[in-house]
């Protein structure tokens, strides 16, 4: 919380919604603190229906627990405050060459796109070096372009 709140600009506070929780809490079997948990002023509660894992939200900040069926709960509380932008759009290209061998000219190429994103995730697979490079952008044939040079610098 406290890192967040540092990001987002956020000073902690007592919350009576979080009290409110708090006490309900903890008269469930589970147990939980009662009395002034410090909250993020500006926060609000993500409703968990499954655990009593706490989430929140600050503008289009939502942090939540990591356990995947508390997340997905949460996700699904949070999921009508959200509204559509434009799609991010990617492309991905297997790139059999060590990252050390493609760096310069894929940094090249991303000078040449700056409004786009380029990932590179390396692996090693039977002892052979190589890369998944993602390009991501808002602009399909622009990310269309760049994963077709990128192919073009390294063909096969």
């Amino acid at each position: 919380m406290r890192w967040c709140g540092a990001t987002c600009g956020r000073r902690r506070r007592p919350s009576t919604q979080v009290v409110a929780v708090s006490r309900w809490r903890a008269t469930r079997p589970v147990g939980g603190p009662a009395g002034q948990p410090p909250f993020l002023n500006g926060a609000v509660l993500i409703e968990n229906p499954v655990s009593i894992a706490p989430g929140f939200s600050i503008g289009n900040v939502h942090v939540m627990a990591g356990v995947p069926a508390v997340f997905e709960a949460m996700v699904a509380s949070v999921l009508p405050r959200i509204t559509g932008g434009t799609p991010l759009l990617s492309q991905s290209l297997r790139i059999m060459r060590g990252e050390g061998e493609i760096a310069a000219p894929l940094a090249a190429l991303a000078a040449d796109f700056p409004d786009l994103s380029f990932g590179s995730y390396p692996f090693n697979r039977d002892g052979v070096f190589g890369a998944n490079v993602v390009v991501r952008g808002t602009d399909g044939p622009r990310v269309a372009e760049a994963t077709a040079r990128l192919a073009g610098l390294f063909p096969g």
